[in-house]
C-alpha cells in the first residue's frame, strides 16, 4: 500500500512525458532553428542588450576589444586606418605611456552602454556592420551602417514588413510613425538589388505616399507634410544659433536630412578624416558625412 503514491507519481510522469516530450521537443527545436535563420544584424543586437558585468581597464584598444569579446561572444571589427590616424590603435604594440585609458565597467548592464562608455571620451562610437560591430568615429560608423548593400523582392507585401526584414537585416534603425500606421500595412511590390539601405527605405515607402527621413541614426517613416515640418523646424533652429547652418541648432538637436542625404557630423565634435572615401552619389542626393548612432532599434 506505501508503494501505491509512488507508482501514481510514476505513472503519470511516463504520461506526461509520452503526451507533452514530443511536444517540447518539437518546440525547442523551432526555436533553434528560428535563431538559426535569424539574421546576423539581428543577433548581434539583441547581444548587444545582454547584460554583464566587467571591469577591465589597459591602454590598449585592441586589449580591451578582446576582453569585451572573450566576455561577450561578439565580433568586433576597427576602423585601423582612421583609429591609427588618431593614434588610439595600438596595432598589438605596447601603446606608449600617457596615452589614452579604456575602462570595460558595469555591473548588470547592456553591453552596448558598457561599449559606450569606454568609446565616448576618445568621440569614439560603434553600429552595427553586417556581421560585426564596427568600431570608429560615429560618423563614419553611422556612414558605413546607412550605406550597407541589400536585395529587396517583395511581391504584395506590407509595408512595415517590408521596413522589418530591412532593419533586421541591417541592424540600422527604423521607425514608423504613428500617423501613418494604416497606410504602412499597405501592400507593395519592390524588386531591385544592390542598393544602399538608406535609398532602399525611401524607395519603398515612396510607393505608398510615405516620406522617409533621417533623424540622427533613425530612419522615420511619415507623411511628407509632417517630414517637411520637421526640416522647416531644424531649419529655423539652425538660423538662430550663433554657431550657424550645421551646429545642430540651438539646443544640439538631432541632425536632420532627407533618406540618402547621411547629415553633418556630431555639433561639438570635429570630423575626423574619413576611413573611406565619401562622399558618393546617392539617386537622391550626396552623402556629406553621418550623423551619431546610438543604435537602440526604436519601436511604436
Amino acid at each position: 500500500m506505501r508503494t501505491q503514491p509512488f507508482y501514481w507519481s510514476f505513472t503519470f510522469a511516463v504520461v506526461g512525458l509520452l503526451c507533452y516530450g514530443p511536444l517540447l521537443w518539437a518546440q525547442a527545436e523551432k526555436q533553434a532553428a528560428t535563431k538559426k535563420c535569424e539574421p546576423a544584424a539581428a543577433q548581434i543586437r539583441t547581444a548587444l542588450n545582454k547584460k554583464v558585468t566587467v571591469d577591465f581597464e589597459t591602454p590598449s584598444l585592441s586589449d580591451a576589444i578582446a576582453h569585451l569579446r572573450a566576455k561577450t561572444k561578439l565580433s568586433f571589427t576597427l576602423d585601423t586606418p582612421l583609429l591609427n590616424n588618431l593614434g588610439l590603435n595600438d596595432e598589438g604594440n605596447n601603446p606608449p605611456q600617457g596615452g589614452p585609458t579604456f575602462r570595460l565597467k558595469g555591473t548588470n548592464v547592456p553591453v552596448r552602454v558598457v561599449l559606450r562608455k569606454m568609446l565616448e571620451p576618445y568621440n569614439l562610437g560603434f553600429a552595427i556592420v553586417g556581421d560585426s560591430v564596427f568600431i570608429s568615429t560615429d560618423e563614419q560608423a553611422a556612414y558605413r551602417q546607412f550605406t550597407q548593400r541589400v536585395n529587396v523582392d517583395a511581391q504584395g507585401v506590407a509595408l512595415a514588413k517590408v521596413l522589418q526584414q530591412l532593419a533586421d537585416e541591417t541592424g540600422v534603425n527604423v521607425l514608423i510613425d504613428q500617423r501613418v500606421e494604416k497606410r504602412a500595412e499597405r501592400a507593395v511590390t519592390a524588386q531591385f538589388a544592390d542598393v544602399p539601405i538608406d535609398s532602399a527605405v525611401r524607395l519603398v515607402a515612396e510607393v505608398v505616399s510615405l516620406k522617409a527621413m533621417q533623424v540622427d541614426n533613425v530612419l522615420l517613416i511619415t507623411t511628407p507634410d509632417h517630414a517637411a515640418k520637421i526640416r522647416r523646424e531644424e531649419l529655423e533652429d539652425r538660423s538662430i544659433t550663433p554657431n550657424g547652418a550645421g551646429s545642430g541648432g540651438t539646443s544640439n538637436r538631432a541632425v536632420v536630412a532627407p533618406a540618402g542625404v547621411v547629415g553633418p557630423a556630431r555639433p561639438g565634435v570635429a570630423p575626423s578624416p574619413p576611413a573611406v572615401a565619401p562622399p558618393v552619389l546617392a539617386p537622391f542626393g550626396p552623402r556629406v558625412g553621418a550623423p551619431s548612432s546610438s543604435l537602440t532599434r526604436l519601436k511604436k
